[in-house]
């Protein structure tokens, strides 16, 4: 048996599947013409998002049986095209949710106090100028949460330690459910005109692309802030983008960007209308769950399935 590892994932993984006997390649980043050359033999295939996991790699990897992707979303594989050739798909909801809350927090903090611009302010221009940078505290602010799943729900618990409200907009849960978990649940109307800030935490779906959209930030108040923790797509960039300029949203916050799946290794470049602002903007690399301990804790959930369905 062999497994290939192809991004940075816990080192329980691979002393895990070596110390059954699997032989393992670890090729972090290969690219997707090297990952097609080397997915061959492979019968797990270890990753987290990237590359995009689609018909050629699948056709490929005629070995394949399982695919371990070390984080949440699956929408980056061709999930009907995979199960169609037997592939079983494996994830790890769980793992990472404190982690991916409080980034989000921290987001929430970082646009509210204006702690990037004052950062490269002094550190640029030296300038040492405290009335450049008059924010806002998170008491007393209401948060909404588009989605109130596990990490919905911790950046909830995270929310109410700063004393903010907590209002919710999740078609699939009831009132009671919200309620009874520390949210308000509303429709989406009035969530969007109610909310300081808004948080985002759902899967890419048909159902959930371009979720947040012109109309939407419009029906916002002046000033909002909304911040990106789910998958690039859910929110429109450029109409983020816009609402930034007019001065309509006061900050927006970004852990994903649409473009982020884009073939680096090729003519593609990464790009967000937003990156074209220079407003109140906060971007990282999809690093919501790059702490060690949500890689710990999803290299245990990863080891247990991965035993179980090869019978390690």
């Amino acid at each position: 048996m062999k497994a290939l590892i192809i991004d940075n994932v816990s080192k329980k993984i691979p002393e895990m599947l070596r110390s059954k006997g699997v032989d393992v390649e670890i090729a972090v980043m290969p690219g997707v013409e090297r990952l097609k050359e080397i997915i061959g033999d492979a019968d797990v295939l270890v990753m987290r998002v990237l590359p995009s996991i689609d018909r050629s790699i699948l056709d490929a990897a005629t070995n394949l049986k399982m695919i371990a992707v070390c984080s949440v979303g699956t929408t980056h594989i061709d999930l009907d095209y995979a199960r169609e050739k037997g592939i079983a798909i494996i994830n790890a909801p769980a793992g990472s949710s404190n982690a991916v809350a409080e980034l989000a927090m921290c987001k929430l903090l970082e646009l509210n106090r204006h702690t990037i611009p004052a950062h490269v302010e002094v550190s640029g221009d030296r300038i040492w100028e405290k009335n450049h940078f008059v924010g806002h505290e998170l008491r007393g602010q209401t948060l909404g949460l588009v989605g109130f799943g596990r990490i919905g729900r911790r950046v909830a618990e995270l929310a109410r330690a700063f004393g903010m409200r907590t209002i919710v907009y999740d078609p699939y849960m009831t009132a009671e459910q919200c309620a009874a978990a520390g949210g308000e649940k509303m429709e989406k109307d009035e969530f969007l005109a109610t909310a300081d800030c808004i948080t985002i935490h759902l899967p890419l779906t048909p159902e959930t692309d371009n979720l947040i959209s012109f109309d939407d930030i419009a029906k916002m108040h002046q000033g909002a802030i909304v911040v990106n923790m789910s998958r690039g797509g859910v929110l429109n960039e450029e109409a983020a983008a816009e609402g930034l300029k007019s001065g309509k949203l006061g900050g927006v916050g970004m852990d994903v960007i649409k473009g982020e799946l884009a073939d680096l290794a090729g003519n593609d470049v990464l790009y967000s209308p937003l990156f074209d602002t220079d407003g109140n903007y906060a971007v990282t690399p999809h690093i919501g769950a790059c702490t060690v301990e949500a890689q710990e804790n999803i290299g245990d959930i990863i080891n247990e399935q991965i035993a179980a369905f090869f019978h390690l």
